[in-house]
């Protein structure tokens, strides 16, 4: 069984600040997250799917560039 994850591995993966992963975890909007002592702990499954989800939306967003002409301006 491999161990759960940190703050501080969650915020490198997901590119934020810790406060913000720390935030995001009290409001229940990242699943896995749970406290041990004072300290939140991250399911590693949970962080893996979640990784791939940032990953997906990152290289699949599509850019509207009918308002560029071909010489780089705007029209």
């Amino acid at each position: 069984m491999t161990p759960d994850l940190s703050v501080r591995h969650v915020s490198a993966v997901m590119g934020v600040h810790p406060a913000t992963v720390r935030r995001l975890a009290r409001a229940g909007r990242l699943a896995g997250a749970y406290k041990v002592g004072r300290q939140w702990r991250f399911a590693r499954e949970a962080i893996e799917k979640l990784r791939g989800q940032i990953i997906r939306a990152t290289y699949h967003t599509e850019i509207d560039l009918s308002n560029i002409d071909r010489d780089g301006g705007h029209a």
